[in-house]
């Protein structure tokens, strides 16, 4: 049984569908960071957002150019 009844939400999606209409930011995995107005939240955790902008950085080190393959790596 779920935390809120029998019908299988739990908190995360019920705070997500709260969420629609207002300005949210997302922070991924990679660490890539998100703002802008969440227009739905669907069961599945997708986010469709709109006037989205990327106000943060990945929280990983630029590519940086090999000099013996001449190839980008991360740092």
């Amino acid at each position: 049984m779920s935390v809120v009844g029998n019908n299988r939400i739990g908190i995360p999606l019920i705070l997500l569908h709260d969420g629609e209409g207002a300005i949210i930011t997302v922070e991924t995995k990679r660490g890539d960071m998100y703002r802008g107005f969440l227009f739905e939240a669907q069961e599945t955790m997708n986010l469709i957002i709109k006037k989205v902008r990327s106000p943060g950085t990945s929280k990983r080190s630029p590519k940086k150019k090999n000099k013996k393959t001449g190839k980008r790596e991360l740092g």
